[in-house]
């Protein structure tokens, strides 16, 4: 809905504690981050991956922290991080990020290489931003749209991944309370 002031104001922005916090605190970054204020973001996100407790939960924040390093168009940084995201369930987005800052430094080797682990696999991926990427890294054809689109599409990949995250941490939290009162009847 875009209203960041409003879900800024619900998340944590100090010391999170419990998972959902973490979750929050992600979240927190990602508006920043599509707000414009990307420096905000980096702290955020670069707390996160030192200091998250769950493993699984830095994960998160790496891909973020990629996603905020492309934004300020530093390419090496960017890559660096994205050595860093190991988890399964994220190597599709982070191949968007790497498909996309290989493009940018122009290493089209690299890029392709990139587009290839992207291509044939139903990943939850919009096809307008592959296609966008490919258009401009690979075939070198004018881009259809602004690198800030692309942006914007990137991030929103990314929110879509922490609200995943955040759903299956409910559901999982809701389902371990059912248990205790299982047993506790």
């Amino acid at each position: 809905m875009r209203r960041y002031e409003e879900a800024l104001q619900g998340l944590p922005h100090e010391n999170p504690v419990t998972r959902q916090d973490w979750i929050g605190y992600h979240l927190r970054g990602m508006i920043l981050l599509r707000t414009g204020k990307v420096d905000e973001a980096v702290r955020i996100f670069e707390r996160g991956t030192r200091e998250d407790p769950i493993p699984s939960s830095k994960e998160y924040f790496r891909s973020a922290l990629a996603l905020a390093y492309l934004r300020q168009r530093d390419f090496a940084k960017t890559l660096r991080v994205l050595d860093d995201v190991t988890a399964p369930l994220l190597q599709p987005q982070a191949n968007v990020l790497r498909f996309h800052a290989y493009g940018a430094s122009n290493d089209a080797e690299r890029a392709a290489a990139s587009y290839e682990k992207l291509r044939d696999k139903p990943w939850p991926i919009p096809d307008d931003l592959v296609d966008e990427l490919h258009r401009k890294n690979i075939l070198k054809l004018e881009p259809r749209h602004d690198d800030e689109w692309v942006l914007d599409k990137e991030i929103d990949m990314n929110i879509f991944d922490a609200n995943q995250q955040a759903m299956s941490y409910a559901l999982l939290a809701a389902q371990q309370a059912m248990s205790y009162a299982l047993l506790a009847a």
